[in-house]
């Protein structure tokens, strides 16, 4: 249905009041649609336009009366965000049949013509005709100034005059003309943000957290000309032209020509003076397009499509990654692409899935990252960093392109939290002493990185650890090389030093338990009915504590599979979590399809102490390298098989399961006593308020 105008929104398009529309209304000048449940009026856009042309132009009388400069100042992102709103719902308002991107390329348009006059705009003794007239004469000439060429959708401004004059109108209560680059960069910034999230040739936007982790990262290691071959709105270049870092020249390449536009205005608007931005319409920087460029930069800095394929078949055969098949992964190519765009010495930030870190199927992939740069770093992020607009598990790597790679101990980090909730909006935390701050592991690690970098001793850590990968591979020859955080973790060392000593005392678990894999689908083969469950959320983490729920069968999609009591269950997925328990109370049930169920053989092992055991730093230690996948990792039962445990004489394990059973009791009371205490706190906490207000009373 076509948009229907308010009485406001008509007087705004016509450039008249809104008593004025009243009148015409009553007067048949204009016709206008009531609505049958408040009887408001509204008008057509075709009504709008027919008695537009019988207006008389609105003149604009001085600037000090219709350009104004002494409204508004932008203190806060909440400023920016009311400036931008008011500036959408003008164009909106006043050219309904526009999309939001077409929105959004004419602030564009207009807030650049604006930057260019610095704020003095055409006023006095000229309508509003006029007034546009000379806005598009003005932009005509910026587009003849900057470096590259506007696309076709941006050589001209198609908004129509009443719009032009009504947006620069407000922007003019803004005096921009003796702020910082930063601030119109800012306002740029913040139209991006809501238009261009995702995008169709698979761009979503990296949170700022990790774009300035990489930024600062690569500004420890070099300087001079940068890239980053897969731009979209230039977010990695503004933030190093915005840190005044040791890079000069900037480079943004896109596959997306209006993006490259965007990229290129970005630096423009953030006052970078020695860039250029270029559309590689024909397979971006992965087509041949891209060739000019090869050997051209000191640095490449990146977050590249790495969920979609590149299946030009002409275009695959120059890639060593790439010949012989019939697609790739944009990601995988994007790696090798990037090191051909390096100088030999040359630096590469980028983002990668873990799959390209540690899948069999990308095996050459990492080959080539071997044999022709140094590992110098790999970040793993959380799955929730890209979320809401992708689920993945992924890492930064730091390369140095090296004609003859030198053996250099590779930091190791995980980064648990990037300051972004699973919505994308910010994740904040408090300190002791209440103020607010982002819940950022990544600033822990790049002090890490730094005194890594100035040769201090770096503590091994869950969170952080020195690895020479070539000595992880020569360890572990049955397995095909690896470089993610999983692979190279050092406790890998330490539990390979208890397996040589205590060989003689190990066994692999299948010796000592079986596995049951009695599956069902319960909508289908117990319909209508309810079943005692176990979902991974009843199993809590490195802990003997579970619970079991009475749940109908119709409620349950996925496939179960079926436990008796004294089973000891595994979670498979995610099993950092170390969620192992025995049944040891309750009734035989069921549970989800993600637990490996396991039968101890009870004249080998108790099951209690085999659940303990499987959620041992020696066990996880042996299995950490072997866990695979993105979004859900797991381990698989094939390598549960052969894990090496340990089996004590009956006498030890009876004395070993009572030494245990009193220290989980020490555990609980220790957990009980700190519940207390926060409930006291929290009940001292409401005293001392109520007591406050009944004094205030007395």
């Amino acid at each position: 249905m076509e948009k229907q105008y308010t009485v406001e929104e008509a007087a705004d398009y016509l450039g008249v009041t809104a008593q004025t529309i009243r009148n015409w209304d009553k007067s048949g000048k204009i016709s206008c649609i009531r609505k049958a449940e408040n009887n408001y009026r509204f008008f057509s856009i075709d009504d709008l336009d027919r008695i537009k042309s019988t207006v008389k132009p609105k003149m604009i009388r001085s600037s000090n009366q219709a350009m104004s400069k002494e409204v508004f100042e932008l203190r806060s992102d909440r400023d920016l965000k009311r400036l931008i709103s008011k500036l959408h719902r003008i164009v909106r308002d006043l050219d309904g049949r526009s999309s939001i991107i077409e929105r959004f390329d004419e602030l564009t348009k207009l807030f650049l013509v604006y930057n260019h006059l610095d704020g003095t705009l055409p006023s006095r003794g000229l309508d509003v005709d006029a007034f546009a007239e000379e806005i598009k004469q003005s932009y005509a000439e910026f587009l003849m100034q900057v470096s590259h060429t506007a696309p076709k959708v941006f050589e001209e401004i198609h908004l129509n005059n009443q719009c032009i004059f009504l947006i620069l109108e407000y922007l003019g209560k803004f005096d921009l003309s003796n702020v910082s680059s930063d601030i119109k960069g800012l306002i740029y910034e913040e139209m991006i943000k809501d238009i261009f999230e995702k995008g169709d040739n698979q761009q979503f936007f990296t949170p700022k957290t990790v774009v300035s982790f990489m930024t600062n990262l690569l500004s420890t290691l070099t300087s001079g000309s940068i890239c980053d071959p897969a731009s979209g709105t230039g977010g990695f270049l503004i933030n190093l032209v915005q840190e005044n870092g040791p890079f000069n020249k900037f480079t943004a390449l896109e596959i997306d020509q209006r993006l490259s536009w965007i990229s290129g205005m970005n630096l423009e608007m953030h006052g970078c003076s020695n860039y250029e931005s270029t559309c590689l319409s024909e397979g971006g920087t992965l087509g041949r397009e891209a060739d000019k460029f090869k050997e051209s930069f000191d640095a490449v800095i990146t977050n590249p499509p790495f969920g979609s394929d590149y299946s030009d078949l002409a275009g695959l055969k120059y890639f060593e990654l790439g010949a012989g098949k019939s697609s790739r992964r944009r990601g995988v190519l994007f790696i090798e692409r990037s090191l051909d765009l390096l100088k030999d010495q040359g630096y590469l930030a980028i983002v990668i899935d873990d799959g390209v870190l540690n899948h069999p199927s990308n095996e050459d992939v990492r080959n080539l990252v071997i044999k022709n740069t140094e590992l110098l770093a790999v970040i793993s992020l959380p799955i929730t960093a890209f979320m809401p607009y992708a689920s993945v598990e992924a890492s930064i790597l730091i390369l140095r392109k090296s004609q003859k790679p030198k053996t250099v101990n590779t930091f190791y980090a995980r980064a648990e939290n990037v300051g972004k909730k699973t919505n994308g909006n910010e994740d904040y935390i408090y300190d002791n002493n209440g103020q607010e701050k982002l819940n950022n592991d990544l600033v822990a690690i790049q002090a890490l990185w730094e005194a890594h970098l100035d040769g201090s001793e770096i503590k091994n850590s869950d969170f952080c650890y020195l690895s020479n990968i070539f000595e992880t591979f020569q360890i572990d020859d049955n397995h095909s090389m690896r470089i993610d955080f999983a692979f190279h973790h050092y406790s890998r060392g330490l539990v390979r030093t208890a397996l040589e000593k205590h060989s003689n005392k190990l066994v692999n678990l299948s010796e000592v338990c079986s596995e049951i894999n009695e599956p069902l689908t319960p909508i289908k083969d117990l319909p209508e009915q309810t079943i005692l469950y176990m979902g991974l959320a009843n199993i809590n983490s490195n802990s003997e504590n579970y619970t079991q729920s009475h749940v109908p069968t119709n409620s349950i999609k996925s496939t179960v599979k079926r436990f008796e009591k004294g089973d000891v269950l595994f979670s498979k997925m995610r099993p950092n979590l170390r969620k192992c328990i025995v049944v040891d109370r309750g009734n035989e049930g069921y549970c989800s399809s993600e637990c490996v169920v396991l039968r101890p053989n009870r004249k080998l092992i108790d099951g209690r102490l085999l659940s303990t055991i499987l959620r041992s730093d020696f066990f996880y230690g042996q299995i950490v390298h072997l866990i695979t996948g993105i979004g859900r990792p797991r381990v698989s039962v094939k390598d549960l098989r052969t894990i090496k445990i340990p089996i004590p004489s009956t006498d030890t394990s009876t004395a070993l399961l009572k030494s245990h059973a009193k220290n989980m009791k020490a555990v609980e009371k220790l957990k009980m006593k700190s519940m207390e205490a926060l409930k006291e706190s929290e009940e001292l906490q409401q005293n001392t308020t109520n007591e406050l207000v009944t004094q205030l009373l007395q």
